[in-house]
């Protein structure tokens, strides 16, 4: 969560106010983490409550700063979506890691309303990333996350 607060402060200091923006990567954080929430689809930034009880000495300018800005995201940078959010049942991929003793979803693709989504990758079935030895990484996925 502490990334995601970081990532937020930087955007707000190299961006320009509705400026598209897209988020993207291994963020090591489950659809329902408080991480994500930081970044609230609706707009909102609710994790707040959590990032006012962490308690990290390495980061408390930045939680000062976030929780000043409160209210102010959201005219700054829109709303952000998920880009599987229309093509999933869930909004979200089932999996993106998919390794023996864990299979869920760490990697996202987040984008303010400045942008349209007009297209995902799907994401191989698990019958295809289980083929070779029950997981990846393998000889046909070499990382243990797949494309998205």
């Amino acid at each position: 969560m502490a990334q995601a607060v970081h990532l937020l402060e930087k955007l707000w200091k190299f961006t320009e106010k509705s400026q598209p923006i897209i988020i993207c990567g291994d963020l090591n954080s489950q659809p329902d983490s408080s991480a994500l929430k930081i970044f609230d689809y609706q707009g909102d930034y609710t994790a707040t409550k959590e990032v006012e009880e962490k308690n990290l000495m390495w980061y408390e300018s930045m939680k000062k700063e976030f929780l000043a800005r409160k209210g102010t995201y959201k005219k700054r940078f829109g709303v952000f979506s998920n880009a599987y959010a229309k093509y999933s049942k869930d909004g979200f991929p089932e999996y993106t890691c998919f390794v023996k003793d864990f299979q869920g979803c760490l990697d996202h693709i987040l984008y303010n309303n400045k942008i349209k989504c007009a297209a995902v990758l799907e994401t191989p079935t698990k019958q295809e990333l289980s083929a070779e030895n029950g997981a990846i990484p393998s000889t046909r996925f070499p990382s243990d996350h797949v494309r998205i």
